[in-house]
């Protein structure tokens, strides 16, 4: 069943819908932003985490512990997932969203959502991230 699953995840991942291009220079630079504040989760290191968060996100939680506790708090998979597959980052009107497919730490996989705002240097930063599960994900 886990194999099935796995292929069935794995053909989520080839779809990507419709956009502008986005470069591989950019696909890198978000990989690495949001595999970066992953790991930064996974180490507890608030002031890391918060980092790769948008100006805007941290005018909405005004210390790194606060935000390092909200996600702790709401964003379980994100925090601690056991795995993250990117599909790859879409344009769409002013925003590019990147898909991961996550499973938590219970087993379950989860769809995020990342809005990535791009910043004057040319990195990326996260401006926001939705979190589904996916259907049929319970173990």
């Amino acid at each position: 069943m886990r194999t099935l699953w796995a292929s069935l995840v794995f053909a989520w991942l080839a779809v990507a819908p419709a956009g502008a291009e986005v470069t591989e220079a950019d696909r890198e630079a978000i990989e690495r932003a949001v595999r970066g504040q992953i790991a930064a989760f996974q180490r507890d290191d608030a002031e890391a985490a918060y980092g790769f968060a948008s100006a805007t996100i941290q005018r909405l939680f005004a210390t790194p512990e606060l935000f390092l506790e909200m996600v702790r708090r709401a964003y379980a998979p994100l925090y601690r997932p056991a795995e993250a597959r990117f599909s790859p980052p879409v344009a769409d009107e002013s925003v590019i969203r990147q898909k991961v497919v996550l499973r938590g730490p219970d087993g379950r996989f989860w769809v995020a959502l990342y809005a990535m705002q791009r910043q004057p240097d040319g990195s990326f930063r996260i401006d926001g991230c939705t979190l589904e599960a996916m259907p049929g994900s319970d173990t």
